[in-house]
């Protein structure tokens, strides 16, 4: 956290609603999930996720390494020449550094960083870590689904999106009513509004 910028701990913003008594307790628990039912689903869906987890890892990992001082676009140049536009390219720092960085990821490469972020997302099964460290996203959708199916709903007719939406304003709903909000957007709330309060009228 810095004056202009505030990292949550947290993979994604969705990660604060994995939060199993919320999911319970908000008014879109049409099945009368328990605690433990939520628990079980979402540590099941997390389970089958720890490859893909492992692929997004390394995937962010290569882009880290190629893409870093990647080229920018040259200033005009006075020779309007092949010559002067190649020289623009290969005489960039990231392209005298691309052969080696391309040495360095060959599929033994790929598979040796595969297997220590599967690893890593072992661990966070076993510490329960995952609720912060895993995608939230694609979590939130499958447990709204398995606590209320609104899409076969006749009374609730809204888009998925719709329906997610308003599932993060339940959860939310409950945190705040339970004194359960996480502490991390406490804060971030408290320093959004220090920032406004320090902005000219």
């Amino acid at each position: 956290r810095t004056f202009r910028r505030f990292i949550l701990p947290r993979h994604e913003i969705e990660n604060y609603l994995l939060d199993s008594p919320a999911l319970q307790g908000c008014k879109f628990n049409k099945h009368n999930r328990s605690v433990e039912d939520i628990d079980q689903f979402l540590n099941k869906t997390a389970q089958g996720r720890c490859w893909w987890m492992a692929c997004c890892d390394v995937v962010s990992q290569i882009r880290e390494l190629f893409f870093d001082k990647f080229i920018k676009h040259p200033k005009t140049h006075p020779d309007d020449t092949e010559a002067a536009a190649r020289e623009s390219i290969t005489q960039t720092e990231w392209f005298k550094a691309l052969q080696d960085k391309t040495s360095k990821m060959s599929e033994a490469n790929v598979h040796d960083l595969l297997s220590k972020a599967h690893k890593q997302a072992i661990t966070a099964l076993e510490t329960d870590d995952w609720r912060s460290m895993f995608a939230g996203k694609e979590i939130v959708r499958a447990v709204g689904g398995f606590i209320f199916n609104h899409s076969k709903n006749p009374t609730y007719k809204r888009s998925p999106a719709v329906f997610e939406s308003d599932l993060a304003k339940g959860v939310a709903a409950w945190q705040v009513k339970h004194e359960a909000i996480p502490q991390e957007l406490v804060e971030l709330l408290g320093t959004l509004k220090a920032r406004i309060s320090l902005k000219p009228a």
